[in-house]
């Protein structure tokens, strides 16, 4: 991702909009418990955001300008039946963009 936020930014001369909408859904069985399953959620919802932040985030504050959009879900507030993993990940994203946002 600084690869590319990097392309980005000296093709374009800089990021104004961020959208991070990665999202997978493989339902969870509590009886069959597989941690795996929580690795690939949090990994396609909170890691992509989160590498993508990484990459945008300096220059948008160097320029004090620039939105980052990060798109969770009610199931990050309420829990839902066999949807550990999804919820926890979606729950990373509203606390990660919760406190930033105006």
């Amino acid at each position: 991702m600084l690869e590319i936020a990097d392309e980005a930014i000296t093709q374009l001369g800089h990021v104004d909009v961020v959208a991070l909408n990665a999202g997978v859904l493989e339902p969870f069985d509590i009886y069959n418990f597989d941690a795996g399953v929580f690795h690939r959620h949090l990994d396609v919802h909170v890691m992509s955001a989160v590498n993508c932040v990484e990459a945008v985030l300096p220059q948008m504050l160097d320029r004090k300008s620039g939105t980052l959009l990060l798109v969770a879900s009610l199931a990050g507030l309420t829990p839902l039946p066999q949807s550990a993993p999804y919820c926890a990940a979606k729950s990373t994203l509203v606390s990660l963009a919760l406190p930033y946002g105006e």
